[in-house]
């Protein structure tokens, strides 16, 4: 479990420094990840306003995550509730790729991580929970 426990930490740096990121610089951290929208639109504010708000959500999960990580084997469901929140993102990120297209790279690697990373995690602490 203490494997795991490193890897999921690991994964928590994610939400970390992009999160702290999207709430210091707000809208403009979307082109970091390669978004085609113009400074006009970047500078709207209230497309700056949610995605600070959405940023101090993201920073806030991985808080979660992170201190969920410390108890799955003891508290499991908390780290499990995490998961599927963030397995419901990865299907609101395929919803949207099969309605208006792809997005960038980084954005279709999250997606890919929250289907498929999500699940292999969830496996992996029910076997490490059954040996226990």
């Amino acid at each position: 479990m203490k494997i795991l426990r490193n890897v999921v930490r690991v994964f928590c740096l994610l939400p970390f420094v992009t999160g702290a990121m999207d709430l210091a610089i707000g809208a403009s951290s979307l082109s970091k990840i390669d978004s085609p929208l113009g400074a006009e639109v970047l500078s709207d504010p209230v497309l700056d306003s949610q995605v600070r708000f959405f940023g101090a959500i993201w920073l806030g999960y991985g808080l979660s995550l992170w201190l969920a990580a410390g108890e799955m084997d003891k508290r499991p469901g908390g780290f499990r509730l995490l998961m599927a929140i963030l397995f419901l993102s990865g299907i609101g990120r395929a919803v949207s790729a099969l309605s208006v297209g792809l997005p960038s790279a980084p954005l279709v690697g999250g997606m890919a991580l929250e289907l498929v990373g999500v699940p292999l995690l969830l496996a992996w602490h029910y076997i490490g929970l059954k040996r226990a």
